[in-house]
């Protein structure tokens, strides 16, 4: 399952889980507005939403090959910083 819909998910959450949840995903869109460049910044975005990197290169109006680093790129910075 994706990390969001994880947090997200409030049916089986305490109300101090929520808040814990709540900050982690607040500090996670602070990260990304701070430490991804706007391009791994929207792909990213895009794939939480469900898209591939090439549907993502087609709405951005990019190539499917830089998308697709971008991407990568993003999801290793995420990666980075989850684990600390």
């Amino acid at each position: 399952a994706m990390l969001v819909n994880v947090l997200c998910n409030v049916t089986d959450q305490t109300p101090e889980q929520a808040l814990i949840n709540r900050e982690l995903l607040d500090e996670i869109d602070r990260f990304m507005d701070e430490e991804l460049s706007p391009i791994e910044r929207q792909v990213i975005k895009l794939s939480m939403t469900g898209m591939t990197s090439a549907e993502a290169a087609r709405v951005l109006g990019r190539d499917a090959k830089s998308t697709d680093n971008a991407l990568s790129r993003a999801k290793s910075k995420l990666k980075k910083v989850l684990r600390s």
